[in-house]
C-alpha cells in the first residue's frame, strides 16, 4: 500500500515513513522534503486505523517546521469515525467530535473528504470541502458503461436516499428507496423491504450508497431485487471496506464498483475474483 501520509508541493510528491519503536511510539520522517517549503502545500491522509491518525499529527509537526508561507490542504479521502457522529450510550464518545476537533486543531485552510457518511461532519469540521458521492458516480468510468435507459438507482434506507436522488436525476433515471426491518429487541436485520419493488422487472439495478463494510445490507436488498425480477444488479459504493470480501455477493450482484478513497490488500486477493472490482482512483 502506498504511504498513508503524503506531501505535495510544486508538483513534487514527498511520501512519508514511519516506524514503531518496542515500547509503542510511533516516529513518521519524510526522506525527500527540502529544509524550507514556500507556497501552497497539500498534505494526503489515509486516515483507516488509529495509527495514521497518530503518524498526521506527527507529520504536521515536521510540515510546522519546514513551511513558509501558503496555502495548507489537508485530503482525508475516507472520513474516519464519521459512523459514530452522536452518543448513543451514556458514557460513550462522541467519536466524529473527537476527531473534528483534533483535525481542526491542525491549522488547514481546507480540508477535503469524499461523501462522508454522515453530515454532521460537515459542521464539525472546519473549513470543510466535501466531494459529493453523485461527483464520484459521473466521474467513475466503469459506471459509465453500465448507464443505460432501463437502468433504476436504488437506494438501501432513507439515509441514502438524497445522495441516491442525486444520481438518479444525473442519468434522468427511476428511483427506488428500501427500508431496513430490525429486530427491536436485538437491532439485528430480519429483511429488507423495497417500495414498488416490481417496477426493476427486466430492468438492472444499480445500488449507490456511501460505504460497504461487511456487505449485509446489500446483499439483503440484492435478493428482494433479484426476486421480483431484476436482471442484473450492480452496487457502487464510495469507500469499499468489504471486511468480509466480495465473495459474499456471488450470485446476487453482478459487479461492484467503488473508488480508492479506502485501499485494502484484501480487496486485491484472488479468492475475491468471482465478482468483478471496478475501482476509480480519485484526482485532488
Amino acid at each position: 500500500m502506498p504511504s498513508e501520509i503524503q506531501l505535495f508541493h510544486d508538483d513534487n510528491r514527498h511520501p512519508s515513513e514511519s516506524f514503531t519503536f518496542p515500547g509503542g511510539e510511533i516516529q513518521v520522517r519524510f526522506p525527500s522534503l527540502p529544509q524550507q517549503l514556500a507556497g501552497d502545500i497539500s498534505v494526503l491522509a489515509r486516515l483507516q486505523s488509529p495509527d495514521a491518525i497518530i503518524r498526521l499529527l506527527l507529520a504536521c509537526e515536521v510540515i510546522a517546521r519546514v513551511h513558509r508561507g501558503g496555502r495548507k490542504t489537508l485530503v482525508v479521502p475516507y472520513f474516519p469515525y464519521a459512523r459514530q457522529d452522536r452518543v448513543m450510550q451514556e458514557g460513550e464518545a462522541f467519536s466524529l467530535k473527537s476527531i473534528a476537533s483534533l483535525i481542526n486543531r491542525l491549522g488547514f485552510d481546507e480540508v477535503v473528504t469524499c461523501d462522508p457518511h454522515s453530515d454532521v461532519t460537515s459542521a464539525l469540521v472546519e473549513n470543510i470541502r466535501i466531494i459529493p458521492q453523485v461527483d464520484l458516480v459521473v466521474a467513475h468510468e466503469g459506471i459509465g458503461r453500465i448507464i443505460h435507459s432501463d437502468i433504476t438507482v436504488v437506494a438501501p434506507d432513507a439515509g441514502a436516499a438524497k445522495k441516491a436522488f442525486a444520481v438518479a436525476n444525473h442519468y434522468r433515471l427511476p428511483l427506488l428507496t428500501a427500508s431496513k426491518v430490525r429486530d427491536v429487541t436485538t437491532g439485528a436485520i430480519t429483511h429488507t423491504e423495497v417500495h414498488d419493488a416490481a417496477s426493476v422487472a427486466g430492468r438492472s439495478a444499480l445500488i449507490v450508497d456511501d460505504i460497504c463494510d461487511g456487505g449485509r445490507t446489500f446483499i439483503e436488498l440484492a435478493k428482494v431485487l433479484r426476486s421480483q425480477g431484476a436482471n442484473r444488479v450492480f452496487l457502487f459504493v464510495t469507500h469499499g471496506i468489504f471486511s468480509q470480501g466480495l465473495g459474499v455477493f456471488n450470485g446476487l450482484i453482478d459487479a461492484v464498483f467503488t473508488t480508492d478513497t479506502f485501499l485494502s490488500r484484501d480487496v486485491e486477493s484472488p479468492h475475491q475474483a468471482p465478482v468483478p472490482l471496478h475501482i476509480s482512483t480519485i484526482h485532488f
